[in-house]
């Protein structure tokens, strides 16, 4: 993004200063709309607009996270969603950062948007312009929406495959995370979309920060060799913002008896301040994960977590609730917390605010002229865009026995088993299961529930002595949750029940994860797509599978599988 004038630059001390402490304070928050409205599942499609507003201006919120969040999936609808955000920024005092989980697409929080393939799915192509063109069309439809802030693109670096192996991650390879992500960015900063490098400090191990303490447990060499290495080049390059964790850097830290851990990030100036700002260099906006995670709840109280928050160099709190301005408040008029550092924070949330374009200087009301869209074109092209990149992406893993590709002239029957939570329509399974019907093959299909009931779990096994014979068998794997995507609970039970099938060998198929080879070692046929939301992914998959078009055999992690 562009560097600020002078003249920018003094208008943002002079307004700093000029604001009192409750608005300073309400330009740290980033407030969950679900969570103001105490609606988990809120479609934005009644109106509670006003209701919200109230929240806003009663609470003094400076900016907000809107739609579905990246591990629940996409909620509500696009024309809908631009509304409450127009309405929202027409009655802000300073326009809002308006953020969302859409590192991936607007698809990936808005239901009926763009969802591109993840990320992981770029440094399989090996195009740098496919990554720009992605990031760019993520960013035209975002504004067009009314975010202006993307939680993406997400450099941690995989380091171990039991951490949850989604392809959210780009490689393990700094190198290609650096490039791919670089170009990522660039796009999506060339539409004026903020982009935000998540998670520092990155992770080791696989411990989940949503559920528990994790660590970062390099030593401070290596830390510096492998995943700074990422941070000091896209900060130097292109990154404007950054989204702290709450995890430990291990190096940083001392064991603290008394919490009997490390402290974690989002609370440690020596992480944040220390490392992040001072040795790393940025001076950009910082702002925390979401401050409900257990990692962070586990720490200390409710109040000095917010404290330490702020004083730790992080300037935006992500969804911290209706007490944070009275805790803040205080923490300043007793002294804990310096309203210089308060003043620094918002003097770096107005500068990128003034560099994204969300602020005009020059209008009264500091509201840009609005842009126009066509966001029915946009979708238009990013399909054109999404359907290409797609084509690189469907990879074949293994092959041992040389299944693949399939001859479709032989394959009359087939047998599916569906290996996810839950049995939507719209799941990739059953848009993969409609696929093969629409080509006239029979199929017998199973889901994960029907494998725990006896009569059902039992009954391929029937009809396999009883002859039934089927001319291939599909296991869908379609399992991503806040932990690991490992294959456990009711889904390992699901695999173990038709391990027992003697005349066919199932094609394992993946839709976010590329590790499934270590749990499943005795697999022989494997292949995965990097992107389960992507309305193109099937249709792609059916063409690799059956020779219509050729798989790619390029995988962006050197640690697929396990040594034989």
């Amino acid at each position: 993004m562009r560097e600020l004038t002078v003249k920018e630059q003094q208008w943002i001390k002079d307004f700093t200063q000029n604001m009192s402490l409750k608005e300073k304070i309400g330009q740290t928050v980033c407030e969950h709309i679900t969570h103001i409205l105490e609606d988990e599942e809120f479609d934005y499609i009644k109106d509670d607009n006003e209701k919200i507003q109230a929240y806003v201006d009663k609470y003094n919120v400076g900016n907000i996270f809107i739609s579905g969040e990246i591990i629940k999936g996409p909620t509500g609808d696009g024309l809908s969603t631009k509304a409450t955000i127009e309405y929202l920024q027409k009655h802000a005092k300073i326009p809002m950062f308006v953020a969302g989980d859409i590192e991936f697409g607007v698809g990936s929080a808005i239901k009926g948007q763009c969802a591109f393939p993840h990320n992981m799915a770029l440094a399989v192509t090996g195009n740098l312009e496919d990554a720009y063109n992605v990031g760019r069309y993520v960013g035209k439809e975002a504004k067009a929406i009314g975010f202006n802030w993307c939680f993406g693109p997400v450099i941690d670096l995989y380091n171990d495959w039991k951490a949850g192996g989604h392809a959210r991650n780009i490689s393990d390879d700094p190198d290609v995370v650096i490039e791919v992500a670089r170009e990522i960015i660039r796009g999506m900063q060339d539409e004026d979309l903020i982009a935000t490098l998540k998670h520092f400090p990155d992770k080791t191990g696989d411990l989940n920060s949503h559920l528990t303490a994790a660590g970062c447990e390099y030593s401070e060499e290596e830390w510096f060799n492998v995943p700074a290495k990422v941070y000091k080049e896209l900060l130097k390059d292109c990154a404007e913002s950054v989204m702290i964790s709450h995890v430990y850097l291990k190096w940083v830290e001392e064991f603290d008896e008394e919490e009997n851990g490390y402290c974690p990030a989002t609370l440690s100036k020596k992480a944040v301040q220390g490392v992040l700002r001072d040795r790393l260099g940025f001076d950009g906006v910082a702002v925390s994960d979401a401050v409900n995670m257990s990692a962070f709840v586990l720490w200390k109280n409710y109040k000095q977590r917010m404290i330490d928050l702020i004083n730790s160099g992080q300037d935006v709190a992500l969804w911290p609730g209706k007490e944070y301005e009275e805790i803040i408040t205080d923490a300043v008029n007793r002294g804990e917390i310096a309203e210089e550092t308060i003043n620094k924070s918002v003097e770096r949330i107005l500068s990128l605010k003034v560099k994204a374009g969300i602020i005009d200087i020059t209008k009264p009301d500091l509201k840009p002229e609005p842009k126009k869209y066509d966001l029915e074109q946009i979708m238009k092209e990013s399909d054109i865009l999404n359907e290409k990149v797609t084509k690189h992406t469907v990879t074949l893993v293994r092959n041992l026995d040389n299944i693949l590709p399939l001859d479709a002239s032989k394959v009359k029957n087939v047998l599916i088993l569906k290996l996810e939570k839950g049995n939507l329509p719209t799941s990739p399974c059953n848009r993969f299961i409609t696929a093969l019907k629409e080509r006239g093959f029979e199929v017998d299909e199973y889901c994960t529930d029907d494998l725990n009931d006896w009569n059902k779990k039992v009954q391929m096994i029937k009809d396999e002595k009883a002859g039934k014979r089927w001319d291939a068998y599909f296991m869908l794997y379609n399992h991503s949750s806040i932990g690991n995507s490992r294959p456990v609970g009711d889904i390992s039970l699901a695999i173990w029940r038709t391990s027992a099938l003697e005349t066919i060998k199932p094609i394992l198929i993946s839709f976010d994860t590329p590790f499934l080879l270590y749990d499943l070692p005795h697999i022989k046929t494997f292949v995965t797509t990097f992107g389960s939301k992507t309305k193109f992914v099937t249709k792609q998959l059916i063409k690799d599978i059956f020779g219509e078009d050729e798989f790619n055999t390029k995988i962006p992690v050197s640690f697929i599988e396990p040594e034989r």
